[in-house]
């Protein structure tokens, strides 16, 4: 991407060279014959060599292979031919012009730049063709010689204290890194070149590495920070002439749109894009837009769009021909067909990927790059020690130098100057006692003052933070009463069965628990659902449930209130794009769902994961006694005599629910509908499992459901005042200083 800003000063370079030639010999010929009468009049080898290469790419620009071969040719051996044309400047020519149709030809004479640079000791341009050089490295995927290049460019900086180019190397490494996925240590030196950014003239940098860092927050799924990244780069951009910089803006910014699913303001950002790459006929943006245009159509179902962008990337890349693009390329062609169930050529394009992704990314070069790490560490550690020895010793010389000569003086001088050399040292003392002091009293002062400032600071984010969690915490509380407003009301309930109990009691503010409530004809429906989650995400789900179910109830006849929860399921998995793909969320909800004919008083049920209990009364007679049915539940962990019964007045029902949730299932089926006659004074219980999974009591262990079984075997026959009291008592008793570990729901009816 940063090509460009290398690009720069070579492109300085070569219109300086052009231009020369221009006025020295083109003068105003601007034809073919023009310049090849320079060939063939002049004796100049150097302007010979440019004017080969300026007629060969000219042909190449209208498409005349044979002239453009031939010229070129010419250019080459000429150079070969004569030593002395074997210059800098020459090279750097020739790996520009190669650039634009032959890559292994434009990285050889960067090479061949790179060393010549280095035998001629003009470090400047080492290090900035170094640059380039590693960058190139990258991009075609040896990332090995990239690494080497640039950790050798880095030794060069220091030994020659070129610390004007440290922000560019340190850019390039992160770069490198940042491509062979390694995003810490990637994201560690595009930090550094930033701590540059305010000492080094060259402001492109500054930018580009602003918007590198929003690609690796991307890349780690910090999608605000990406964005914060990438709008504080495009900003700047915007203010430059430089449209290029605007496009890898746009792209990335579309690419932070298309991570968080609007896939529309991707779409719109990435077209920017294209706009741009087709002006500055830019070959390798193209194939990348494209592509990731075509991934947007894919994930909203596009095909044929998909299509159009999945064959103008690959024709772009061929012409490219980079590893990296070819990485990039099959794994959206894997993504496309393996969307159309073409798992034959999704298989073929997934294997194409991990042989350019191992390519690139292979295990004996990583060792080799940590070797040359260590090793550039190895030498820096090791020269540091040699200066600071050396350093020691010139040190140990000036003081036993210092010591002679003032041995020397003090025998020379003793009788005559020791009151004077006394009263001078003396006062030297107290001069640098008070500099010292001075010195320690600004320091003091300065380190006050930044102090003050952080201390300012804090208040000021303390204050900001309090602000925001006043107005996360008035939303949510808003969000309560929405949510409120949303739940049935009772008074149908009330009018058929007054009696009758609705303990909710939500984890946070708002709840992922709900009872729903309505009549239809004769049917009185009652439910209690417990959707995947709490807080917030759980609150939404609930709200699609009621949603749903007032749909289901309102525009379907209700035959059975199996019908009902298979409808729900369907219509969630609509609602929520719940495909069963790998991946994919799996949020539902558990429900116990009644249906009661007010005249008849038959119930249907039927359950995701929550049952229904009915508690009924137990009247045969005999010697004019109560005969009571007699129960004995045993709890783990409790201790309970061999001849101690619990004794209760009643028979308990259970209406099982079916083991699946109301949702995607990896194996769904009908649920099924329990049949079951009520009578008079019939109490049954509707519930969530956040009662009996609440951790508390002396062995912070469950509640459980046999807890809570004969919780309500013992209040069943109380009425639901007293019931409803206990209930909180016994949770909040239990729960003790623990937290509340989800929301809970009890519903209770009494026929």
């Amino acid at each position: 991407m940063c090509v460009k800003i290398l690009k720069i000063q070579i492109m300085k370079k070569l219109l300086i060279l052009f231009t020369l030639i221009t006025i020295s010999y083109f003068a105003n010929s601007q034809n073919f014959d023009s310049l090849i009468n320079i060939v063939n009049t002049t004796d100049e080898d150097s302007i010979k060599f440019e004017t080969l290469l300026r007629i060969s790419d000219t042909y190449y620009s209208i498409d005349d292979s044979l002239k453009f071969e031939d010229y070129k040719n010419q250019a080459l051996e000429l150079l070969n031919s004569n030593d002395e044309l074997q210059t800098l400047d020459s090279y750097i020519i020739l790996y520009s012009y190669f650039e634009k149709f032959n890559t292994d030809l434009s990285i050889f004479y960067q090479e061949k730049a790179f060393e010549k640079a280095k035998d001629i000791e003009d470090y400047e341009k080492y290090c900035s063709i170094g640059n380039l050089l590693g960058y190139y490295y990258s991009m075609i995927g040896d990332n090995q010689k990239s690494i080497e290049i640039l950790l050798n460019v880095l030794k060069t900086i220091e030994e020659k204290k070129l610390y004007q180019f440290y922000q560019s190397t340190f850019m390039f490494l992160g770069f490198t890194y940042r491509n062979m996925e390694k995003l810490e240590k990637s994201l560690e030196y595009f930090k550094k070149s930033l701590e540059y950014s305010d000492t080094v003239a060259n402001y492109l940098y500054f930018h580009v590495t602003l918007n590198e860092i929003g690609n690796i927050f991307n890349t780690q799924g910090n999608l605000d920070s990406a964005l914060f990244y990438h709008k504080k780069a495009l900003k700047i951009r915007e203010n430059g002439a430089d449209t290029i910089y605007l496009s890898y803006s746009y792209n990335d910014i579309a690419a932070d749109y298309k991570d968080i699913l609007d896939y529309e303001t991707a779409l719109f950002y990435y077209k920017k894009c294209i706009e741009i790459n087709k002006s500055n006929s830019d070959t390798w943006g193209l194939s990348i837009t494209y592509g990731n245009i075509a991934q947007c159509y894919i994930e909203i179902n596009d095909m044929e769009n998909a299509k159009s962008y999945l064959d103008s990337a690959e024709f772009n890349a061929i012409v490219i021909n980079m590893k990296p693009i070819y990485h990039n390329l099959y794994s959206v062609k894997y993504e496309f067909f393996e969307k159309q169930n073409d798992f034959k050529n999704a298989l073929e394009n997934y294997k194409l990927h991990i042989i350019y992704r191992d390519s690139i990314f292979e295990e004996e070069s990583n060792n080799q790059i940590l070797e040359l790490e260590a090793k550039f560490e190895s030498e820096k550690k090791d020269k540091e020690l040699i200066k600071a020895k050396e350093s020691e010793k010139r040190k140990n010389t000036i003081i036993y130098s210092f010591i002679v000569i003032i041995i020397i003086s003090l025998i020379s001088l003793i009788l005559i100057f020791r009151l004077l050399i006394l009263k001078k040292h003396a006062y030297n003392l107290l001069i640098d006692k008070n500099e010292e002091i001075n010195q320690q009293k600004e320091e003091i002062q300065t380190q006050r003052d930044e102090i003050e400032e952080r201390n300012f600071q804090l208040v000021e984010k303390n204050e900001k933070i309090e602000k925001q969690q006043v107005n996360i915490l008035q939303s949510i509380t808003y969000a309560s009463r929405i949510q409120k407003a949303l739940l049935p009301s009772f008074k149908i309930l009330n009018d058929i069965f007054p009696e009758n109990l609705i303990f909710l009691k939500p984890r946070d503010i708002v709840s992922g628990d709900f009872y729903y409530c309505k009549k239809i004809n004769d049917l009185i429906i009652i439910a209690a659902a417990d959707c995947t989650g709490h807080g917030v995400p759980g609150a939404f789900m609930s709200m699609l449930g009621i949603t749903l179910l007032n749909e289901i109830v309102r525009y379907s006849e209700i035959k059975s209130s199996s019908e009902v929860l298979n409808e729900l399921r369907n219509q969630i998995k609509v609602a929520l794009r719940q495909t069963g793909q790998q991946g994919e969320q799996q949020d539902g909800m558990d429900i116990a769902f009644c249906a009661v004919n007010s005249k008849t008083l038959e119930m249907s049920f039927a359950g995701a994961h929550n049952p229904c209990w009915i508690f009924r009364k137990e009247l045969r007679v005999k010697s004019e006694e109560l005969i009571v049915k007699s129960e004995k539940l045993v709890l783990k962990n409790d201790k309970i005599a061999e001849n101690e019964l619990f004794t209760f007045h009643f028979s308990l029902f259970i209406l099982e629910a079916d083991r699946q949730p109301v949702g995607i299932f990896i194996k769904e089926k009908p649920f099924t509908e329990n049949k079951f006659q009520l009578q008079k004074d019939d109490v049954f219980y509707i519930f969530s499992d956040g009662f009996s999974d609440q951790f508390g009591g002396k062995s912070n262990e469950k509640f459980k459901t046999a807890r809570f079984k004969i919780l309500l075997q013992e209040i069943n026959q109380k009425t639901f005042s007293e019931q409803k009291q206990i209930l909180e008592n016994k949770f909040n008793d239990w729960r003790g200083d623990i937290e509340q570990t989800d929301d809970v729901l009890v519903i209770g009816i009494k026929i």
